[in-house]
């Protein structure tokens, strides 16, 4: 029952989308179009993984906005998917429960996420590993950009002994990072460091947008942004 408008953080993802004609914009232009248009409440929605950079950037943007002169917006900030212990047990329950029928046992399952290098980004990503160890021990999370680096999770994937893993993106969508850094043929990927390692792989191609009850997460963060504006 209220507008929803979309702002991109990403430098890249915003001039891709612009070079193929589509509209898009960052966080300060959307900002600035609701207050031109007469909005006194905006609740900012985070869809990113963890509060990593782009996160605090967000934040940065928020704050210098409500101290414009005569500014009279009222603007809160939903936090990103694992922003607490809770969100972490929360995701690796319905990451867990969202395995792939398929594998075996002996499979790993290793979820690659980005990766930060703010502290309470870096503190999400063993959070994840931590809830997800208890539930499944050949569950490991990893990261493009440490601090569970390539060959870390080589490592301790090998030494459990697994028939095959499953290579699954800790990403909300399916982009850049997930078709060549995960999934790319060329040397360097995740698929062929473990292929060369001689650990077979499976390749599961789905965003955590499409990650049954994730989508929640995000809706009563969301939510708890509306109610700050009360």
């Amino acid at each position: 029952d209220m507008p929803v408008y979309v702002a991109y953080s990403s430098a890249h993802v915003l001039n891709t989308l612009r070079a193929k004609g589509l509209p898009a914009k960052n966080l300060p232009q959307v900002l600035a179009d609701l207050s031109a248009e007469g909005f006194t409440h905006i609740a900012v929605q985070s869809m990113h993984v963890v509060p990593g950079l782009e996160f605090d950037i967000a934040k940065d943007i928020i704050s210098r906005f409500q101290a414009m002169p005569k500014g009279d917006t009222a603007i809160t900030l939903g936090v990103p998917l694992v922003a607490s212990h809770e969100d972490a047990e929360r995701v690796a329950g319905l990451l867990f429960a969202s395995l792939p029928a398929e594998r075996g046992a002996k499979d790993a399952v290793v979820f690659v996420g980005h990766g930060a290098v703010t502290q309470n980004g870096s503190l999400a990503y063993p959070a994840l590993q931590c809830f997800l160890a208890g539930l499944d021990r050949r569950l490991f999370v990893g990261t493009i950009e440490g601090p569970f680096t390539l060959e870390n999770t080589l490592t301790k994937v090998d030494a459990a002994k697994v028939e095959r893993m499953w290579l699954i993106p800790l990403l909300t969508v399916v982009g850049d990072h997930a078709q060549n850094d995960l999934f790319g043929d060329d040397d360097g990927s995740w698929k062929q460091a473990f292929i060369k390692a001689g650990i077979p792989v499976v390749m599961s191609k789905r965003g955590l947008t499409a990650v049954p009850g994730l989508a929640a997460v995000w809706a009563d963060h969301a939510d708890a942004a509306l109610k700050e504006l009360e």
